[in-house]
């Protein structure tokens, strides 16, 4: 990952492995991390449920890392989060409301709340000692005026444990919260008395810590983003939609000039997501399947909400990809074993 997409802080690093994948499965140091990825997290979700079918990810046990949307899709590996199938009924009705609501521009905390936190069982046991899902989210030590992209002086802070089940709650609010997007009149939100924000700013791919075998997934291809970002500013219909969400949190605010959009550098979110070099990813789009949806549409699927056709498409080629990567790994597979 390139220097200057981390802040400082106590997030771990993308580590190499130092032992094989069967040999971290059977001693438990295996991990999972998640990267940023927008409405793109149904596909870490298709990732999580066959790798969960196949006996790598242990429910409860292996212990995982997310940023942004991949640190939702964390949900379904622990005993407090829904099923694979009910959280994907839940983005579906998610994104089928946000496209018919301005792409949740200036609202999309309260969509969140209301689309994803029930999500979380709250009859389980609160366990304060659990400590097998960390997430990232950003601080903000020294608030600048202006735009979010005019960096605020931040720190990234990798979480993984806490004390209740409300502060789970609100760590799950932080660490997808963009400002102007998901409130027009809070740039930040406040976490344990520091204002916070999305975690993708500061480390957009993060590993669990103390493990010997991590699995990096994307949700878009690092190869080929510059080109999908190139073929998705010449589509009007994907180019106009993305203007008016990113204008709005961007800018800090849902009725922004429209000429103020020229002086945002959009680069910089691109960047976001190429900042993990190819060699250090191992599960994303288009490495063992060709990907069911175009580069338009995949680089779109980002910044605004996914038709549900797509939705169920990023969910099924997730379950694919991560089908073939443990069989290239040599984890054997039963016989007969297929996706659904």
């Amino acid at each position: 990952m390139s220097s200057n997409m981390l802040a400082t802080g106590p997030l771990p690093p993308l580590m190499h492995n130092t032992t094989s994948l069967q040999a971290a499965v059977s001693g438990g140091t295996f991990g999972m991390g998640y990267s940023a990825g927008g409405f793109m997290v149904a596909y870490f979700v298709g990732v999580s449920k066959v790798l969960q079918q196949l006996g790598i990810i242990k429910v409860g046990k292996t212990k995982t890392a997310g940023s942004s949307s991949g640190g939702l899709a964390q949900l379904c590996d622990h005993p407090y989060g829904p099923s694979h199938d009910k959280f994907i009924n839940g983005t579906l009705t998610f994104v089928d409301y946000c496209r018919t609501s301005n792409n949740c521009v200036d609202h999309l905390d309260y969509a969140f709340q209301n689309y994803f936190l029930n999500m979380v069982d709250p009859d389980t046991p609160f366990d304060k000692n659990y400590d097998k899902r960390c997430s990232v989210y950003t601080q903000v030590l020294a608030p600048r005026n202006g735009s979010l992209l005019s960096r605020p002086q931040v720190k990234g802070t990798f979480m993984c444990k806490t004390r209740s089940l409300n502060e789970t709650l609100e760590l799950l609010r932080t660490m997808v919260y963009v400002p102007g997007w998901s409130d027009p009149f809070k740039k930040y939100r406040t976490f344990n008395g520091v204002p916070s924000y999305d975690g993708a700013f500061v480390q957009p791919m993060p590993c669990p810590s103390n493990v010997t075998y991590c699995v990096k997934v994307l949700g878009v291809s690092p190869v080929g983003l510059k080109l999908y970002a190139k073929a998705f500013t010449q589509n009007p219909e994907y180019w106009t939609s993305t203007l008016r969400t990113l204008g709005g949190f961007a800018t800090g605010a849902v009725h922004a000039d429209p000429r103020s959009l020229a002086n945002i550098n959009f680069g910089e979110w691109f960047s976001l997501f190429t900042a993990v070099n190819p060699s250090d990813a191992d599960i994303y789009p288009n490495k063992y399947s060709k990907f069911p949806i175009s580069p338009i549409e995949t680089i779109a699927s980002i910044f605004t909400p996914p038709r549900p056709e797509t939705v169920r498409a990023l969910y099924k080629a997730g379950q694919v990809d991560a089908l073939a990567w443990a069989k290239e790994q040599g984890w054997r597979v039963p016989a007969g074993f297929s996706v659904a």
